[in-house]
């Protein structure tokens, strides 16, 4: 069979994918295959039939069995009579589905046994030779085993994932529009539970139950008239199986049977009388639309009808028209679940099976039916469209009858094209068998150079543990900004950049390009060794050029670069030389630039996805970051030292016989389309426009990456996971789009391609814009859910990445297959200058572009426009590009279309309106209220704050709201405007309740301090806090926010609250985070005060590791005091007791309070600050000598310095609990925190007092030893 092991590789990774889900999702590690006799008898024999008699059966009855048929024969008496003695012991409610594996049993069995005796391991021990037709039995009864048996678990699995991943179905509107066809769906199914006639319910069952295992025996006439390659039979069997999961995710559908239970037929005037939307379904399969039950029978149809013997297409379609019947005759599906079905069988059957003479992509009738189906996805999928079809039924009837004509009319074409088909000779069969591997062979070069591309993934994975453990070093130095961090991007961009120009000119003159890369790849690993030691030096160096500079000083940017030039130039240098080095080396061996290219592309950004994922979750949190770099480090050494192995193994690449290269002609890769021949002003023209596509391809990509980013920190969290969720589905984009190109290459040019994909970038922009609002109400959707099942960290990280990848995916999958084409097309044109040197050119202009994207994007655009307005420029940029591409290379569009001028002109059309219609329809602005509802932190919609009516985004800040909610007073029937602030979807504060929580958060460490000199506020939020400690009368005040936005948006809309401390004369604003302010800074504080919005934010637990309370007690005066809130509620115990102990370990004495369901915690080194203090700072004789508010703040006490000592007893080595910029132990896990199962506010404060308890007992019981 044709690629039967590949369809296998594929079926296992369609398991194993599954699995994981499933161990996510879940919380399941059951693998899902039982042993088959490990249950009762009849279930052992129904698992014997379908693990092995399934498959065992097609190649008996495929006459591809060395086995005499006598003996099948006799096996299938056998499992005949078996289930008849099973029947006669146990009359049990059997259904075809159990019947027919419990018949194929011994079948299974005897095949399994032919196996083993032909497989060459155990034929050797009986001394046995199998021939030729034995070996190839062996092998066809392994892999379609394996395809059997994992195809039907991830179909399994993966429908046990639709009922908690969306729980969320349109069955509701489904029904509504269902309507349009006068209740033919309800009287089939009332018919088929009124009248229980059971021969025909027999039947009708049976034939459901029976769709997977008949379409699987379909295999059978497929091999006796040897037409397996030419129908494509497992392609046929497998894809579909794989479309239908995402159809099931965009539209999904439960079934009536399973949504309105009783309620159905008869009942449902409730629902027709309901307002519409989409609506809560309690776990069931979302299997419904379109009905792939029915697809699946119209397949066996679409196969049969290309056999010799018509018999089988006749049982076939009967087989299809009992399904159609029995789809709603058993409520499972709607009638429009088949009709949206009818045009996605042409349109994917007859392009799974192509047989020959179709040649499905030049009908005119496939692409209509396609079209159709597309259209009846996107308008059940869309809520606009999908409640006009339940208003307007004239039109579903008008819209299903055209979809129906077209479908029996392209049934028809495709009858006419393959109903006389001829079946292959011998010749051709035995051609197809055996020459095809033969050309397949001769095709591949002589020397296999396929570990120069695991070593490309190697090198991916090693160089993005090097990116993000760099930057988090030069984050801690630099700060956490956005300035700093795009700062330090761009610098390790520019060297990446640098190298490859380089390396494309080195490449040309050396002799031996794998060596210079084996060197290279262990400079980089033996200097990334020694990079913890030159972090620690820069950091030595930054503080002493910033010391009492302001933090947002342009000098100090200048200094960033400086420094990030002298850590970072020589291992990005480096780096950035390997893409040009070893694209000069496999030139010696391989044909085609664009093939190289994008196999080398795909592999390293594939290496990077796998970094940035593994790394996030697996390498940080457990090898913190020296471990990190090590771990990287030793695979750099490692690809240095195989490279240099296989260097010697490797004969002298002019032995190898590669494609020549004539000029005037581009060098191709085999089998694909070569570019009309040109002169050498077209080639010019071509490759001037292809770095031009190329260098703002560049700024398109990385200025795409942070706005999307940047929007999913309010969609998806800004968590450190959620970025490299981020970062993953881009870099997977990426990878899947550059995979893609050589298959493309086979049927088209660099320029048309380059062309598809920068129209693919701006119409994946545009769409994207629509599904920001449809994300939140996904998060908000599992809120009811959490009665049926609790979502676990792992499970949420899933969602999430799923979340991300249908923002990140399309588009990084068109900038990824647009790369290779545009990078190939300028290479050649600048080969006359080397041919690697003309790569590193090509390769600078890229990398250029993308440092261009990342200051404009960052540091001007989306402060100036906005993200809503930044996405369309770029989407105008992409399409400019497109235009651009399309016009220089026009002369190789009649080509694409096989000189068909009338295709030509009806796809530029097409292309034409869907462009003006995308640029119409986008939206003018997002729908703030919904986007800033904070739904993805704790998977349900947050209480509602009302309509947002002021917002200001820059990249710093992200995006903040100011939401207004008028409420009526229950007593007195007042109404009163709350205003509340919010920071991407979190809580910052109000102007109700929130106010006197946060004033008794500011006032409770001034118990502890009596010096009124000068204070630090880190974090203005409403600027209530800074308000409260302002009117202490300290001298001097500074506060340090991130962004300018926070205090801009607080002032306009709570200056009643905070009194516009900002803007008083005594008080100095410093946009920067606190940390580096105290870093850069050598004022000392009386007091300094911190109150951030959440821990699990990225970047946000480096104010709670020990490295910055040593900063921060280098910066109290002798008697200051530090107050930080912490986080209570959705924190794990052991992360709340690693921020105590990490605390305790710089500050002697600590006290933690609770005030208002936050915590507060107050720490100092002297014992002044111990003694008990009036709020004006002095000193308190006792409790009693407290006021009123005074003494509310000190019963809010929880633990003090005592119990702080304790706990680190309890600890007994507590400075192993210690959270350090190396470990990164919080930041890693506080974000977990947020899918724990229980009150965690509650269990965190009672372990707390208990604790205390037990330490006064045994203080108690101590003293009164002491005094007997």
């Amino acid at each position: 069979m044709r690629h039967l092991k590949l369809w296998a590789v594929i079926a296992v990774l369609m398991y194993v994918s599954t699995f994981i889900g499933k161990m996510f999702l879940l919380q399941e590690v059951n693998i899902g295959f039982p042993i088959p006799i490990s249950q009762s008898i009849e279930i052992a024999f129904v698992n014997l039939g379908i693990y092995f008699g399934i498959s065992g059966s097609v190649l008996w009855l495929g006459k591809l069995m060395p086995v005499r048929n006598r003996i099948m024969v006799f096996a299938l008496v056998v499992g005949y009579l078996t289930f008849w003695l099973q029947y006669a012991l146990d009359a049990a409610d059997y259904h075809a589905g159990l019947i027919l594996p419990i018949m194929l049993w011994a079948i299974g069995i005897a095949a399994f046994f032919t196996f083993l005796y032909n497989c060459p391991g155990i034929a050797r021990l009986f001394g046995h030779v199998p021939d030729a037709a034995a070996q190839r039995y062996v092998s066809h009864y392994f892999y379609l085993t394996i395809i059997i048996l994992m195809l039907g678990q991830a179909t399994t699995d993966a429908l046990d994932f639709t009922q908690i991943i969306l729980p969320q179905t349109i069955d509701a509107d489904l029904y509504k529009i269902d309507a349009a066809f006068w209740g033919f769906a309800d009287n089939l199914y009332a018919t088929f539970i009124q009248y229980q006639q059971p021969l025909w319910q027999s039947i009708i069952i049976s034939v459901y139950s029976l769709l997977a295992i008949v379409l699987t025996l379909l295999f059978i006439p497929v091999l006796r008239e040897r037409r397996e390659g030419q129908l494509n039979v497992l392609r046929v069997l497998i894809v579909p199986f794989i479309c239908a999961y995402m159809f099931y995710c965009f539209t999904p559908v439960a079934g009536p049977l399973y949504v309105f239970e009783d309620d159905y037929p008869a009942n449902m005037g409730a629902i027709l009388a309901q307002a519409k939307g989409t609506i809560f379904v309690p776990p069931t399969f979302r299997n419904g639309m379109p009905s792939m039950h029915f697809a699946g029978a119209m397949l066996m149809v679409l196969v049969a009808a290309c056999l010799t013997r018509k018999v089988y297409f006749y049982a076939a379609a009967a087989f299809a028209a009992i399904t159609f019947i029995a789809t709603m005759a058993m409520g499972e599906h709607y009638l429009m679940d088949l009709i949206v079905a009818a045009p996605l069988c042409i349109a994917l059957g007859t392009a799974l099976i192509n047989p020959p003479g179709w040649h499905f992509y030049k009908r005119r009738i496939w692409w209509v039916c396609m079209l159709l189906f597309a259209a009846w996805e996107i308008m059940l999928h869309a809520d606009t469209t999908r409640f006009f079809l339940a208003d307007h039924l004239w039109f579903v009837r008008l819209f299903s009858a055209v979809s129906v004509i077209a479908a029996v009319y392209g049934f028809a074409a495709y009858l006419r094209a393959v109903w006389y088909l001829p079946a292959p000779s011998e010749a051709q069969y035995q051609a197809y068998s055996w020459q095809e591997k033969a050309a397949v062979a001769q095709a591949r070069p002589q020397i296999s150079v396929r570990w120069v591309f695991g070593l490309f993934v190697c090198s991916g994975f090693a160089g993005l543990l090097y990116e993000v453990v760099f930057a988090k070093h030069l984050g801690v130095i630099f700060g956490g900004t956005s300035l700093a961090a795009y700062t330090v991007m761009a610098t390790y961009m520019g060297g990446m950049a640098l190298g490859a120009w380089l390396g494309g000119l080195l490449a040309d003159r050396v002799r031996n390009p794998l060596k210079w890369y084996a060197l290279f790849e262990a400079v980089i690993g033996v200097y990334a060794l020694a990079t913890p030691a030159l972090f620690k030096l820069i950091a030595h160096i930054y503080v002493a050029f910033a010391a009492d500079v302001r933090p947002d000083s342009p000098v100090l940017t200048l200094w960033r670069v400086l420094l990030g030039v002298i850590v970072l130039g020589i291992p990005t240098i480096l780096m950035g030389t390997t893409l040009p080095i070893m694209f000069k080396f496999l030139r010696g061996y391989l044909p085609g630039r664009g093939n190289i290219i994008a196999h080398l592309y795909t592999a390293n950004i594939m290496g990077a996805a796998l970094g940035a994922l593994i790394g996030a979750y697996v390498v940080l949190p457990s090898l913190g970051l020296t471990g990190a770099t090590r771990l990287a480090a030793l695979f750099s050494l490692m690809i240095a030292l195989y490279a240099i192995d296989r260097l010697k193994k490797l004969p002298d690449s002019a032995q190898v016989v590669v494609a020549v290269e004539v000029e005037g002609i581009a060098d191709v890769g085999a089998g694909h389309v070569m570019l009309p021949s040109q002169n050498a002003w077209q080639r010019r023209r071509l490759g001037i426009a292809a770095l031009w596509v190329v260098s703002l391809g560049g700024v398109v990509t990385l200025a795409l990456e942070i706005v999307n980013m940047h929007m999913l920190a309010v969609i998806a969290g800004n968590s450190v996971y959620a970025f490299g969720l981020m970062l993953a589905t881009f870099l997977c984009g990426l990878g899947l789009g550059s995979t893609l190109y050589d298959k493309l290459r086979r049927w088209l040019t660099d320029p048309v391609i380059a062309t598809i994909a920068q129209l693919g970038i701006f119409f994946a922009i545009i769409i994207s814009a629509f599904q920001w609002d449809g994300l939140v109400d996904y998060f908000a959707s599992f809120g009811p859910m959490g009665a049926y099942h609790h979502f676990g960290f792992a499970a949420r990280e899933l969602i999430r990445a799923a979340v991300c990848a249908i923002i990140m995916m399309p588009p990084a999958f068109f900038i990824g297959l647009g790369y290779p084409a545009t990078m190939a097309l300028a290479s050649d044109w600048l080969k006359n200058r080397g041919e690697a040197a003309g790569l590193g050119i090509a390769s600078l202009c890229n990398t250029l572009g993308n440092i261009a994207g990342v200051l404009l994007a960052g540091f001007v655009f989306l402060n100036w426009l906005g993200s809503n307005r930044l996405l369309f420029v770029l989407a105008i940029l992409s399409l400019a590009l497109a235009l651009y591409m399309a016009y220089i290379g026009r002369t190789a569009w009649p080509q694409a279309f096989r000189y068909n001028s009338s295709a030509q002109r009806a796809t530029g059309i097409v292309a034409l309106i869907a462009i003006v219609f995308a640029l119409w329809s986008y939206p003018a602005q997002w729908n703030l209220t919904q986007l800033t509802v904070g739904a993805n932190v704790y998977f349900s919609a947050d209480n509602y704050r009302g309509e947002v009516i002021d917002s200001r985004e820059s990249i710093q800040g992200g995006l903040t709201t100011v939401n207004s909610l008028t409420m009526k007073h229950k007593e007195t029937g007042e109404h009163k405007t709350m205003l509340t602030l919010l920071t991407n979807g979190k809580f910052q504060g109000n102007n109700a309740g929130e106010v006197q929580a946060q004033r008794g958060v500011a006032l409770t460490p001034l118990l502890h301090v009596q010096e009124r000199g000068d204070v630090l506020v880190i974090g203005y939020g409403t600027g209530n806090s800074a308000h409260v400690l302002h009117e202490q009368g300290f001298a001097q005040m500074d506060i340090a926010e991130l962004a300018a936005d926070m205090v801009d948006i607080a002032d306009i809309h709570f200056g009643e609250i905070n009194k516009l401390v900002s803007q008083q004369d005594n008080v100095r604003m410093y946009y920067t985070d606190g940390r580096n302010l105290l870093l850069t800074q050598n004022k000392r504080y009386d007091l300094i005060s911190m109150e951030i919005s959440s821990i699990w934010f990225a970047g946000a637990a480096n104010l709670y590791n020990r490295e910055f309370y040593q900063l921060v007690k280098a910066r109290l005066k002798e008697n200051g005091v530090l107050q930080q809130w912490v986080q209570l509620h959705h924190m794990q115990p052991m992360d709340l007791l690693y921020i105590l102990n990490t605390l305790h370990q710089e500050f002697r004495y600590v006290w933690l309070y609770v005030s208002g369901g936050q915590g507060v915690l107050v720490a100092s080194n002297t014992e002044e600050s111990a003694r008990l203090h009036h709020l004006d700072g002095r000193i308190a004789v006792s409790t009693e000598d407290l006021d009123a508010e005074e003494k509310a703040l000190h019963e809010d006490l929880l633990l003090e310095p005592a119990d702080m000592d304790y706990l680190a007893q309890k600890l007994r080595k507590p400075q192993f609990f210690v959270s350090t910029d190396n470990n990164l132990y919080l930041e890693y896990s506080t974000p977990k925190g947020n899918a724990l199962a229980y009150d965690a506010f509650t269990y965190n404060i009672n372990m707390l007092e208990k604790m205390k308890q037990d330490r006064l007992h045994k203080q108690n019981g101590q003293t009164s030893s002491t005094r007997e």
